[in-house]
């Protein structure tokens, strides 16, 4: 496998983290302006455009917001779906940061083992370290962006019919 090959087999899978990160976080977004704006469509829009869908708040920071407001207004959201904050925050927001943020190998070590796994350096302080992500936890990962972004859009749905029948 080539240096090319790689870093162009990289691009599609950090793409696929990148942009299944940017859906998840979008769809957040909707659902804490949805809720803080009592389903009304363009106060939730102004909401999203000014403050939300900026660089004002980060994934994480939203991820919080939207926690506190699950927690507070619909303790039923964490019965159907058990994992999605412990997901969020444990699994997609550091694996997205990773994907985003390293540095890929391209290097003769890379080449040989691409069959199993693809490898980025790390910097940390004065040091620098290799880490190798097996494909399969790629896959994995790809799997459950894609479950996390329909859940979370599922959600939203349940939450708009909600707030129609709050207010006819």
């Amino acid at each position: 496998m080539s240096a090319v090959q790689i870093t162009l087999y990289a691009a599609k899978i950090r793409g696929g983290i990148i942009d299944y990160s940017i859906k998840i976080e979008r769809v957040m977004d909707y659902y804490i302006a949805h809720r803080f704006c009592k389903g009304d469509a363009g106060l939730t829009i102004g909401m999203m455009e000014l403050m939300l869908s900026t660089n004002r708040i980060i994934f994480d920071e939203k991820r919080q917001i939207m926690e506190f407001l699950v927690d507070e207004y619909d303790p039923d959201y964490k019965k159907r779906n058990p994992t999605l904050f412990n997901d969020l925050e444990r699994r997609i927001i550091p694996k997205r940061n990773f994907f985003a943020h390293q540095m890929l190998l391209s290097d003769e070590e890379a080449q040989q083992n691409f069959k199993e796994r693809i490898g980025f350096l790390v910097f940390k302080g004065n040091k620098r370290k290799k880490i190798w992500v097996a494909k399969k936890e790629i896959s994995e990962l790809l799997n459950l962006l894609g479950k996390t972004y329909l859940a979370l859009v599922k959600e939203n749905q349940l939450l708009r019919d909600s707030l129609k029948k709050d207010n006819p």
